[in-house]
């Protein structure tokens, strides 16, 4: 019998709506080209295979490449002599690494009501000679469904300085902090904090997460999560990686609105107050934002299993391009200072296109003992012919093979399109006025498309 997969969140959750197709049904109105982004890479020289080639793009900021390396150093020492997997099973135990995460998380209380909420967040940026800091947190840890708003009054703590059993939001371990903006359908939300004296100086314990390739995550990679379980304070729970990206249904914060999420599955312990906390590889770098987990499974006759241990986490590729995205559209007073009374949205370039994956590629690579996936990703029909994109010259039948973002005031960034959610993640990192150069192949051959997102109408803001 069909079973009925229910999810229940620490709170409530919510997702994107994208506008590129997750399907590859339907017809396409121009004859797909033959070339996928390794056969593009063969062309312009690339002699090896495969799995080195993907390894070569993803695995370089994996724990898995770093001990590798490390695995080799020992045998060429004659320090190890079984193979790498024993190599990954000897060492590491991650204390250090869970450490270091605490040190980058802070539990949030939203008390603006008669009844407090609690859940955990993750400092993004830190100045510590000021005291301020941008902490991102789970959109459905500060939104109260029964106001219809973002809670009023939000404090949170750094580790060790809760009040839990009596909590008390006006002891002197609180820190007072303030939305600034958020995304209900991609359930991220920032904080700022300003000139707290908790963060400032080398004296305090805070910093700023390090954060990893979250697309360079591998099944089976040890993790922690960190977050404010039950509200009794920070606390850390070890598993692995059981899927590194799928989707799952959810519903939004306002308890209304069905979405699907990009996810990280993990089989550490999740539980409410875990959410808008960190998901941590075994270097205490951030691979996720904590927000769901699955409670029950469901058959056609209403009859529950018991399931434990599927929680879930925002990659950070995803998660902190929504978050940067808000951060960029704060509203300023004319004396500089944040206006807390116009939160900021989430942005999303516009493509203009709907894109399907054609054919997908599974390979293993021996060094990094890892699997990953090429999917060869192809524009399947034009939704709006007058998008930068479609004015500038992408056509029906494109294979996307990369992604370079020119910023006048950042660093410019290229994406390989080797999976359909790099173009998702890609597409939130666009700014007004950015140049992005799009590779596609055509007929066999690549060219290059010169987009600029000049206008307004080039975006759309995620709510």
């Amino acid at each position: 019998m069909k079973k009925k997969i229910t999810v229940f969140l620490t709170t409530v959750i919510c997702l994107i709506l994208a506008l590129c197709s997750f399907s590859a049904c339907g017809f396409f109105a121009s004859a797909p080209d033959g070339n996928t982004p390794f056969d593009v890479a063969v062309d312009n020289g690339y002699q090896g295979s495969l799995d080195n080639w993907l390894a070569d793009g993803e695995g370089g900021t994996t724990q898995q490449k770093n001990w590798y390396e490390s695995y080799l150093q020992a045998v060429q020492a004659g320090e190890f002599t079984g193979t790498f997997p024993e190599f990954l099973a000897a060492v590491g135990d991650g204390t250090a690494a869970a450490n270091k995460a605490l040190c980058s998380v802070v539990s949030v209380y939203a008390v603006g009501t008669s009844s407090h909420s609690a859940g955990a967040g993750v400092i993004y940026s830190l100045d510590k000679q000021t005291g301020s800091a941008y902490i991102v947190t789970n959109y459905h840890v500060v939104y109260r469904a029964a106001l219809g708003k973002v809670d009023d009054h939000i404090v949170v703590y750094l580790y060790g300085n809760e009040t839990y059993p009596n909590f008390d939001p006006d002891t002197s371990g609180a820190i007072d902090a303030y939305y600034v903006g958020g995304s209900m359908t991609s359930d991220i939300a920032v904080l700022h904090v300003e000139q707290s004296d908790a963060l400032k100086g080398d004296s305090s314990i805070a910093r700023a997460a390090v954060a990893a390739n979250s697309d360079a995550v591998t099944v089976g990679e040890s993790v922690f999560a960190v977050g404010n379980p039950l509200g009794k304070g920070l606390s850390v729970t070890r598993g692995v990686v059981s899927v590194e990206r799928e989707e799952i249904n959810a519903t939004a914060a306002d308890g209304i609105t069905h979405m699907i999420l990009p996810e990280i599955r993990t089989d550490a312990a999740v539980n409410h107050g875990n959410s808008g906390g960190g998901l941590f590889n075994l270097r205490g770098e951030l691979v996720g934002i904590v927000n769901a987990r699955l409670d029950s499974i469901k058959d056609g006759a209403g009859t529950e299993d018991g399931v434990a241990g599927f929680g879930y986490a925002l990659p950070t590729n995803f998660a902190l391009a929504v978050a940067e995205s808000i951060i960029d559209g704060i509203s300023y007073r004319t004396d500089g200072t944040i206006d807390y009374e116009k939160p900021a949205a989430a942005t999303r370039a516009i493509t203009g296109v709907e894109c399907a994956v054609l054919s997908t590629q599974t390979v293993f690579n021996e060094e990094t003992c890892k699997f990953y996936r090429q999917e060869k990703i192809v524009v399947n029909r034009t939704l709006l012919t007058g998008s930068a994109c479609v004015t500038a010259g992408l056509r029906n039948g494109d294979t996307l093979i990369s992604g370079k973002i020119i910023h006048a005031q950042r660093e410019e960034r290229t994406v390989m399109f080797t999976r359909l959610h790099k173009l998702d993640d890609f597409l939130y990192n666009v700014r007004k006025n950015d140049t992005v150069v799009l590779t596609v192949s055509r007929g066999g051959e690549t060219k290059e498309i010169s987009v600029v997102f000049s206008s307004p109408q080039d975006f759309v803001a995620v709510a």
